[in-house]
């Protein structure tokens, strides 16, 4: 496979005459190597030249094609007709090459070149005012024109003034007409509304500053028909809307729509929540679509780094924490370790995890030694602090509960689940107990009637 490679080599005709400025304009030189499967050819090729305004896609602006052009070992010089396409911009030369000559097809070499900034010597933006300057007395710089309105200061341009400290200063503002309408102007300080300014006169839209008016000191006020719409203040905090700054980013709105985000992602709508502090954690809050993994219509609080969904509101209502969709109006986890999908029910009664497949370890109770532990345990009323004074609760506290069944995590809380199991054993010690008390029962009951019946028989005998 024959591969065609080009490297560039770009040498530009430098202006040293008041004639070049006034419009009398050389071709660029172009200078190159043409290389074919990675060595320099020699022969007869063709060439052409595309000048474009962007290094990919752009406006093509000249097109040029040099044909029958001499190829020495590689080497190659091309006078390109190149004038007012060199508007002092940014311009680019897609170049062509078939060798050898008109065999074959042409082969666009990528990518596009930039020419350099010396070309730009021909012409430029400024090349109009210049010509007036050089014309007048270039090698006696500084220059100045009669009108009095443009300056040359020491490398400043000063309109309306020849005392400027800036680069370029102008002392009465500047506004870009389009038929006779200023599209774009930039007000003096000493306005209504000092800064730039898009569309008429009268209009009010565009960038300004209200300093002079203690709004908002050293900062920048955004403008749309005739009202601030946006502030950005000189400590760096933002406002929309008609709001005083407080955090960060302020938005107001008198509607209460103040902040909105929406797709069309048929997987979610995603607005993060970053802390990148030691220890911080990335936060996603998600409306999910139809191809996330728990269907569309969930309002997820998604952690991203540990890619578990910690809280989700189905599009029923229903709520989970650490869990993606619910049966039940609330429910926490799936497994031991996140909640074991404890759960409301709609009736309002809770539920917890107790399926005999979460859990481990199972060791026998002895109801007895149970039963006489709730008879030892304290059981008091009491309230909350904080609750009002008729507010009353019966039960144990989480120390005494903890120090004498030895349940639960910790000594400050009761789990319902150990409280429920405690009552239980207690009721079987209480059975068990029962049942012994009934037998012992039985058991004197018999006696007691056989010593009846013996008595019974005795007296019988001694009457005879």
């Amino acid at each position: 496979m024959k591969t065609m490679t080009y490297v560039r080599a770009m040498v530009a005709v430098l202006v040293t005459s008041v004639g070049a400025l006034a419009g009398d304009l050389p071709p660029v030189t172009y200078q190159g190597v043409v290389e074919l499967n990675g060595a320099p050819v020699t022969g007869v090729a063709d060439l052409q030249f595309k000048l474009y305004t962007a290094q990919t896609g752009g406006t093509m602006l000249l097109m040029h094609e040099a044909a029958g052009v001499e190829v020495d070992e590689g080497r190659f010089t091309v006078g390109l007709p190149f004038g007012e396409e060199l508007d002092g911009f940014n311009r680019w030369i897609e170049i062509a090459v078939r060798f050898p000559s008109n065999v074959g097809d042409y082969v666009v070499l990528e990518p596009r070149q930039q020419l350099t900034c010396a070309p730009f010597a021909a012409t430029s933006v400024w090349s109009g005012l210049a010509e007036q300057a050089v014309t007048a007395s270039y090698a006696n710089a500084p220059w100045t024109t009669t009108s009095g309105v443009l300056h040359y200061n020491g490398g400043r341009v000063g309109v309306g003034t020849n005392t400027g400290v800036q680069q370029l200063a102008l002392t009465e503002g500047l506004q870009i007409d389009t038929d006779d309408t200023a599209t774009l102007s930039v007000m003096q300080p000493n306005l209504e509304f000092p800064g730039i300014r898009f569309g008429s006169n009268v209009s009010v839209r565009g960038i300004g500053s209200s300093s002079l008016f203690g709004y908002n000191p050293e900062g920048l006020d955004f403008f749309t028909g005739g009202l601030r719409r946006m502030s950005v203040w000189s400590d760096g905090r933002i406002t929309m809307g008609n709001v005083a700054p407080g955090m960060q980013v302020m938005i107001g709105s008198n509607d209460g729509n103040a902040l909105g985000l929406q797709s069309s992602s048929t997987m979610y709508t995603v607005f993060s929540i970053v802390n990148t502090s030691s220890g911080g954690r990335n936060y996603s809050l998600i409306s999910t679509g139809q191809s996330y993994f728990g269907g569309s219509g969930n309002f997820v609080i998604r952690d991203v780094a540990a890619g578990e969904d910690r809280f989700v509101i189905g599009p029923n209502g229903y709520m989970g924490f650490n869990r993606l969709g619910s049966s039940h109006p609330l429910t926490v986890g799936y497994n031991s370790g996140n909640g074991n999908g404890a759960h409301l029910t709609a009736g309002g009664m809770w539920m917890n995890g107790s399926d005999v497949n979460s859990k481990e370890g199972f060791e026998p109770v002895d109801p007895i030694e149970v039963l006489e532990q709730v008879a030892s345990l304290p059981v008091l009323r009491w309230r909350y602090k904080g609750e009002g004074e008729d507010v009353q609760h019966m039960g144990p506290t989480a120390q005494d509960f903890r120090a004498t069944f030895g349940l639960g995590e910790s000594e400050k809380h009761i789990g319902t689940v150990d409280a429920d199991g405690v009552a239980l054993a207690a009721i079987q010690g209480l059975c068990k107990l029962l049942e012994e008390r009934d037998a012992r029962i039985d058991e004197l009951t018999a006696r007691l009637e056989r010593l009846e019946s013996a008595l019974a028989e005795r007296a019988e005998n001694a009457v005879e």
